[in-house]
């Protein structure tokens, strides 16, 4: 019954649709995988599942990059429990890529003066968890790519069919709202729900 932000990243055919939650003590509670792009099947056990398991959801932010705007939209309706305001799409552009994965590199590293940890990393990974989808997300995680154009962070996976970024984009979308400009706001919304 904790508040709960989540992620979701669409798969296309040769991807997995990824759904990550985080809670308000930046603790991932789960992440959950559909193979394929069939996102009417992918929708509706979303809907069920968010539903059922998760019953104070604060927001979910969706890839909505080309085609994947109907997908947010659908959902948006499936989610009839929620506001519209808290299922939003986040196209992935040059600088919206850059806030969400300078904001998640953010949340993963220790705050340091010198060798002093001054504040350690927020962002908490459990460590028992079910070890494929850890593995999986562990593995794109360490296959990431940074490239720094004109100041924003380009992330993606390498180039091949065995590299894949669908965790790391979903947990990104999951701590969107966990941005140092949303910190009042976001005490503010915790403390109510």
């Amino acid at each position: 019954d904790k508040p709960v932000m989540v992620g979701i990243d669409w798969g296309k055919a040769h991807d997995s649709t990824v759904l990550t939650t985080v809670n308000e003590n930046y603790e991932i509670i789960a992440m959950y995988e559909w193979q394929g792009d069939d996102y009417d099947s992918q929708i509706n056990e979303i809907a069920q599942l968010l539903q059922n398991d998760f019953r104070s959801i604060l927001r979910v932010y969706c890839d909505s990059t080309g085609t994947q705007d109907m997908a947010v939209d659908v959902l948006r309706k499936k989610l009839f429990f929620l506001q519209a305001n808290q299922v939003v799409g986040i196209k992935f552009t040059e600088q919206s890529k850059d806030l969400l994965f300078k904001n998640l590199n953010r949340l993963m590293k220790d705050f340091r003066h010198g060798e002093e940890i001054i504040e350690p990393a927020k962002l908490k990974i459990p460590l028992v968890y079910d070890s494929v989808r850890k593995g999986k997300f562990l593995k794109q995680m360490i296959d990431l790519q940074k490239e720094i154009k004109n100041g924003l962070w380009a992330c993606s996976h390498p180039e091949g069919d065995q590299y894949h970024d669908d965790y790391a984009c979903s947990l990104a979308l999951a701590v969107y709202d966990f941005r140092p400009q949303m910190d009042a706001v976001r005490s503010i919304t915790f403390h109510i729900a």
